[in-house]
């Protein structure tokens, strides 16, 4: 889900300090972020719980896992 124009004015006038506003965006599309390697996480356990695993699917859960923690 993209920021709308009316949510990116609101943030640009919350923040009038262009570090900040940048800064609150870059939050924003963090948290989309998050959430959409969530939904890959979740989707590939469910999809190795329920069928035949995928070929790494292992190593994606884990790589995707650790992104959510903050890890490199």
């Amino acid at each position: 889900m993209a920021l709308s124009d009316p949510e990116i004015n609101l943030l640009r006038l919350k923040s009038r300090d262009p570090f900040h506003f940048a800064r609150a965006i870059e939050a924003e599309f963090r948290k989309q972020d998050d959430a959409l390697i969530l939904q890959l996480v979740e989707a590939l356990e469910y999809h190795r719980a329920q069928t035949r695993p995928i070929e790494r699917t292992d190593e994606a859960i884990t790589a995707g896992r650790a992104r959510l923690e903050g890890k490199p």
